[in-house]
């Protein structure tokens, strides 16, 4: 899969896809999961052109975006004249959980 050169997965949306591709796969078959990421990186790739597509979520930090593909969600911000992908998660979870995953502890 093609990855956007304006685009860049923080490590956290790198284990989100990874978690999201082994889910489906397990679910569905490999091939379901092939289709869900390219569906995903193709959702990236319109970010990295269109970076105000996205809806504004301040409680998700400064600049944060989302941006919808069901049931995903894409949080995302700008940063020097590229798009970090922050994370892909499903909209059907507590979204605040979720942000917090993988955070690590003060």
């Amino acid at each position: 899969m093609k990855r956007s050169q304006r685009a860049l997965l923080a490590p956290a949306a790198a284990r989100d896809l990874r978690r999201i591709r082994g889910w489906i796969a397990a679910d569905s078959g490999v091939d379901r999961a092939r289709d869900v990421l390219r569906g995903l990186f193709d959702v990236v790739e319109r970010i990295a052109e269109l970076p105000a597509l996205g809806t504004l979520r301040p409680s998700f930090g400064t600049g944060v975006r989302c941006f919808v593909r069901r049931p995903y969600l894409v949080f995302y911000r700008e940063r020097d004249e590229r798009v970090q992908i922050l994370r892909i998660i499903d909209g059907r979870r507590d979204l605040q959980t979720a942000w917090l995953e993988d955070k690590p502890v003060p």
